[in-house]
């Protein structure tokens, strides 16, 4: 997952995968799954926006001992969206073909379905009032 890319324009992935991610988000988020084969090593990646320029870069750290472990991201991390508007949250390592419900605060949000790979994501409507601690 990247941040900062304007949004609409084309993000594309290189070093860990090479291909086009598609166009940013509205936040200027862009994000994609990425699924390793067994094996240790160290795996850099780099998104660039075609319009802006702007990169992003991750590494991943891969070891044969690591837990494969179920993973759940808001896309973008920090959002400034509206009240009502959507929030995409990306989910991965779920069950293959897996239908759940979503929750935020007790309350029933809808149901989300995961993909053949076990990827799935949720449009999660942002809440009209903040949350106090």
């Amino acid at each position: 997952m990247g941040e900062g890319f304007e949004p609409g324009e084309t993000v594309t992935i290189s070093g860990c995968a090479a291909g086009s991610l598609g166009p940013a988000g509205p936040e200027g988020q862009a994000g994609t799954f990425l699924t390793y084969s067994a094996g240790a090593g160290i795996s850099q990646c780099v998104l660039t926006g075609g319009t802006s320029g702007r990169v992003a870069r991750g590494t991943v750290l891969l070891d044969p001992d690591v837990t494969n472990l179920r993973g759940l991201i808001s896309l973008p991390a920090f959002v400034t969206r509206a009240p009502g508007d959507t929030v995409p949250i990306l989910a991965t390592k779920l069950p293959p073909s897996d239908t759940g419900n979503i929750y935020l605060d007790g309350v029933l949000q809808g149901t989300a379905m995961t993909n053949a790979s076990g990827f799935g994501s949720f449009l999660l409507t942002k809440p009209t009032t903040e949350l106090s601690t």
